[in-house]
């Protein structure tokens, strides 16, 4: 048994010394597709380009299921005698390693890779041409043991004792001692992960490449286990294929299938896991298959915990241990967990809570990784619970605490702030209005007063204004009856000035004294009421006098303006006025 190949149907075809045959491993049946001249050259592989081409080397030539023949002549009759492995790479394209060399096909070029330097296929010349011959710092022979291709697109070689061989177009790179894999060992597997990360084994251990050097894996494997194969299972343990054992891995435990369980035979060179979660392993001579509940006959609960493996966030992964604190402004992450079981996995159920934004646990699940997006700051604890491929509930994981911190403008000192600015903006607003307030009473009461005072004003001015029409009004009425007086003295007061101007003459002529002073009087007195008829006409203001019986009179010679006496005595009178009536 050379290879072995499930094609898209479920079948397994097989690689045998002489025949390609077909395995129905759902009813039993074995048949064979294609029977095959022998050849002893060296091990034979069977793969499956990308666009589902069945592919194997016999004879010097590489053939394909249907029967197509490719001539590979042209690879050098030294490469072809001495094949090793025939690779499909991801790009479409077929690589065919030899004791020898590397032959890389392409869809429209060949390159050829070996001792006598690199070269690429001319179809117009219909030779190689060697873009590089022989120099130091090309390998002696690579002798392939296995391929992959990287994410940069070159091809990585595993060789039998020249390390690690990086090939791109029509230039070559090898790894060896210097950068951490033995060259007296063969390289017999090359692997890419799904984060692109490369491994490569050797018999004695499995390496991780760093900062471009090659750094061993961790495995703690017994003393006496000889690595043929390894794969990574999807919780990140190791699943290795000794040369008499199989040794599955995970993060917490480790388990040898090896004589004890039966297993017997010569090197296991490939296994795979079945949907049914059987082991279907290739040796030399044989097909190992087996299940691995058929191992542990008694399931109890799994007495490990389900295990948080890490929590990306913010395009980075962060330390799981117990608490987390994200990177300020960070509102999502993602958690992937796993359970710690060999075989599987994809088959675990989980379920989870977030408490602080969740209360109840989650639907079990099979998905083994989970999200969460526009988080508000604070802190949160992750839950996890895990049901086992068998049906076993685990332990549950210790909880992670997530802190999610918030910006500045989100903490409370800086709310409580703001807080306090808002209540004293408020107050600001408060006792400004309060002051424009106050300064519209003070302009109210200042206005008031000057309209009091204004109107105080207006009401004097008007009692002033009445006082002088009321004076005004006796002024005319004194007037008005000064006139009537005068008219009325007038007449009388000229004929009894005009009577004694006649009989002037005869005052002589009268015998008394007294009689004739008397008489006398009577011009001056006549003058004194001539004069007190125009006081009275020349009236002005009225002034009163205190009279007889608390009685007030006008006061005529104030309250005239007129000038005769110059309020002097008349001849003959007393200076003193008669307060008779």
């Amino acid at each position: 048994l050379q290879d072995i190949h499930e094609d898209p149907n479920g079948n397994l075809i097989l690689l045998a010394r002489s025949k390609l045959l077909s395995f129905n491993p759902r009813n039993g049946h074995l048949k064979t597709l294609k029977s095959i001249e022998y050849d002893q050259t060296g091990d034979q592989d069977l793969v499956a380009s990308p666009d589902g081409t069945l592919w194997f080397s016999f004879n010097q030539q590489l053939m394909s299921w249907d029967g197509f023949k490719l001539d590979v002549e042209p690879l050098g009759s030294n490469i072809a005698r001495h094949a090793l492995i025939t690779r499909a790479l991801a790009d479409g394209s077929l690589l065919f390693g030899s004791w020898v060399g590397v032959f890389l096909l392409k869809q429209d070029s060949a390159y050829r890779y070996d001792h006598e330097g690199i070269a690429y296929w001319s179809d117009e010349q219909s030779k190689w041409i060697f873009t590089l011959r022989k120099q130091p710092g090309i390998v002696d022979y690579i002798a392939a043991m296995d391929a992959a291709l990287g994410p940069d697109s070159a091809v990585w070689v595993g060789t039998f004792s020249e390390g690690v061989v990086r090939i791109e177009d029509d230039s070559l790179r090898s790894w060896q001692d210097q950068e951490g894999i033995p060259t007296g060992l063969p390289v017999s597997r090359v692997f890419f992960d799904t984060n692109d990360s490369l491994f490569v084994s050797n018999t004695r251990s499995i390496y991780r490449m760093e900062d471009d050097q090659f750094r061993p894996v961790k495995l703690n494997l017994p003393e006496g286990i000889e690595i043929q194969n390894f794969y990574k299972s999807s919780s990140g343990g190791w699943n290795v294929l000794a040369r008499n054992a199989i040794v599955l891995q995970s993060r917490e435990r480790q388990l040898i299938l090896d004589g004890n369980f039966g297993l017997r035979g010569s090197r296991f060179l490939e296994y795979g896991i079945l949907p049914d979660g059987s082991i279907l392993a290739r040796q030399s001579n044989s097909l190992v298959h087996f299940h691995p509940d058929s191992l542990f006959p008694d399931h109890g609960p799994v007495d490990l915990p389900v295990q948080i493996g890490s929590l990306w966030a913010d395009n980075r992964k962060h330390p799981v241990n117990g608490k987390v604190k994200l990177p300020t402004g960070v509102r999502e992450f993602r958690i992937e967990y796993y359970l710690p079981m060999y075989f599987n996995e994809e088959r675990n159920q989980y379920r989870y809570r977030l408490v602080g934004l969740e209360d109840e646990f989650s639907p079990y699940s099979s998905e083994a990784t989970t999200t969460y997006e526009r988080l508000d700051p604070g802190e949160y604890r992750f839950e996890l619970e895990a049901i086992s491929a068998t049906g076993q509930p685990s332990r549950p994981a210790e909880p992670l605490v997530i802190e999610i911190p918030p910006y500045f403008y989100e903490t409370f000192a800086f709310q409580v702030l703001m807080a306090l600015a808002g209540v004293g903006f408020i107050f600001g607003i408060a006792w400004l209005r309060v002051r424009q307030i106050q300064r519209q009473n003070e302009q109210l009461e200042l206005t008031v007063q000057e309209r009091t005072a204004e109107l105080r004003e207006a009401l004097a001015q008007l009692e002033r204004s009445h006082k002088y029409e009321l004076e005004a009004e006796r002024l005319n009425t004194a007037r008005k009856m000064a006139a009537s007086v005068a008219h009325e003295f007038n007449n009388p007061l000229a004929i009894m000035q005009g009577v004694y101007n006649l009989n002037e003459e005869r005052l002589e002529t009268l015998d008394s004294e007294k009689l004739k002073k008397d008489l006398r009087k009577i011009p001056r007195m006549t003058q004194r009421m001539h004069d007190l008829v125009d006081k009275l006409l020349n009236i002005t203001e009225l002034r009163e006098l205190d009279y007889a019986g608390g009685m007030q009179i006008i006061d005529i010679e104030k309250s005239s303006r007129s000038e005769s006496t110059n309020g002097e005595a008349y001849p003959g009178e007393d200076s003193a006025r008669s307060t008779e009536p």
